[in-house]
């Protein structure tokens, strides 16, 4: 059901119908099939109880996707305690895939997601004074995020002339290079 043509009847529609699947395969026995329940525009749909299904459905050999525009969007349809309900729904997904986006939430987040790194400076000097040159060099340290939040603005969208989406793949665990994310382009040609 559009929810464009129905609005909030198709919304209401889509979550009984994705409450009942996740209590079904919930009370699965046995699972063999993996099952994945994708949603687009996820916020439209999105519950209290998500998180809940996310954190149980695991050994039942399910799994959930979800594609939203930013993180405030959730937070705008779970209401009173919406940022814990988000926290706890995000916390449960162990890979994200961040897009071009100019949501300063959402950016943050993913840099948060990613985590900053100690990265150490080296500076030199030099100088020349009355009793000659002199030089002299010095390192510091400090914590910076590898992928900065205003990245995500410069990320390649689709379309022309490129024709490829750009975006940063955040795992639970390490990839084989050592980090938490991944550069991944998807091209559309």
């Amino acid at each position: 059901m559009p929810i464009v043509q129905y609005q909030e009847t198709a919304r209401i529609a889509g979550m009984l119908l994705k409450l009942m699947c996740q209590r079904a395969l919930l009370r699965r026995q046995r699972p063999e099939r993996p099952v994945a329940i994708i949603v687009d525009e996820a916020q439209n749909y999105v519950s209290s109880f998500d998180w809940e299904f996310a954190a149980m459905s695991r050994s039942q050999r399910a799994t959930s996707i979800y594609a939203t525009q930013s993180l405030q969007n959730y937070a705008s349809k779970l209401g009173y305690g919406a940022d814990a309900a988000v926290k706890a729904l995000l916390a449960q997904f162990q890979a994200q895939i961040f897009c071009r986006n100019n949501d300063v939430h959402t950016n943050q987040y993913a840099a948060d997601l990613i985590a900053r790194r100690w990265r150490t400076r080296m500076n030199s000097s030099s100088q020349n004074s009355l009793s000659g040159p002199s030089q002299g060099t010095s390192s510091s340290q400090s914590l910076e995020y590898p992928v900065q939040p205003g990245d995500f603005l410069h990320l390649r969208s689709g379309g022309p002339p490129h024709y490829a989406v750009d975006t940063m793949l955040v795992g639970a665990r390490p990839w084989s290079h050592g980090d938490v994310y991944l550069p991944v382009t998807f091209y559309q040609k």
